[in-house]
């Protein structure tokens, strides 16, 4: 659906993005992590023709973006930072005037009423819209066409719980129909729950991608007497294993399976060390971009 190749991008002579290289596959959810400045946005702007760039090459459902333009972006529907409306237009308006403009049936706006979930606030000026008023219409105006990739940035800003809990199913149902969407936020714990694969950027570069799977992992902290020695014999054994001692004395272990928890038991008692406590550890999304981003 998007595929992303060797990306460059210059503001005078800074580069911003530098070899930006990824694929999003139909009914996939890509989280797209970083800290402010790292790329993301700027990344965005660039699929979605808002920005140029100086190298590399960007195809939507097969279309090179650079050549035929009008047929790669006629799949797309995004929102990208703060929702750009007409002030002085109402929210229904919004939606009938861009409904016009891509020819679509009066039944399509009437579903997007629904989504935007504005109720009466629908007839008035988008002005007088508090900021999450103004990203749920945002996002009608992007599911608009049944955009086959969807672009989202922050798309939880000024959302209340119920509405990020909406929002959640429903781009969980798109995914289902086989939408792709490429998803930014800050709000870790919300990727964590809704993609199924994400990617980290730092200073325009990408640094890590990782199926949701391989970010969970187990961790333990193995609290015992000799944990220098301890440390030395598991790394000995198990060199592809993370294993560290923390700040509260106890070898922290992080371990892909019950079998390796199995195994790593067995070899300590095996080698004479003396447990005296095992405790597991909460690791998931935001610990990963702790260890990706900490100065």
């Amino acid at each position: 659906m998007l595929s992303l190749i060797q990306l460059n991008k210059n503001y005078g002579k800074t580069q911003v993005l530098c070899d930006v290289s990824f694929e999003l596959f139909s009914g996939e959810i890509l989280g797209f992590i970083g800290p402010n400045g790292a790329g993301k946005s700027t990344t965005m702007k660039c699929i979605a023709g808002l920005e140029h760039y100086q190298s590399g090459s960007i195809h939507i459902m097969g279309y090179n973006l650079a050549k035929r333009r009008n047929e790669a972006l006629a799949h797309i529907g995004l929102c990208i930072e703060s929702p750009g409306l007409y002030p002085q237009l109402t929210g229904l308006e919004h939606l009938k005037y861009f409904g016009r403009l891509r020819k679509l049936p009066k039944s399509r706006i009437d579903e997007m009423i629904e989504f935007s979930k504005l109720g009466k606030d629908i007839y008035r000026a988008t002005a007088t819209y508090s900021m999450g008023m103004k990203q749920r219409l945002a996002l009608a105006l992007a599911l608009l066409t049944k955009p086959d990739l969807l672009l989202l940035d922050e798309p939880t800003n000024g959302l209340d719980p119920s509405a990020v809990f909406t929002l959640r199913e429903e781009l969980k149902e798109l995914r289902r129909q086989g939408v792709a969407i490429l998803y930014s936020s800050h709000q870790l714990d919300e990727l964590e729950r809704i993609c199924d694969r994400t990617i980290f950027i730092r200073d325009g570069r990408l640094i890590d991608t990782k199926d949701m799977e391989q970010v969970h992992f187990r961790s333990y902290s193995f609290y015992l007497p000799e944990k220098e020695a301890a440390l030395a014999s598991i790394r000995l054994a198990f060199p592809d294993l993370y294993a560290a001692i923390k700040e509260d004395e106890a070898i922290e272990l992080r371990l892909p399976s019950d079998d390796s928890f199995a195994r790593i038991i067995k070899h300590l008692t095996r080698q004479g060390f003396s447990i005296t406590s095992i405790h597991e550890n909460a690791i998931g999304l935001e610990e990963r971009y702790a260890s990706f981003y900490k100065r």
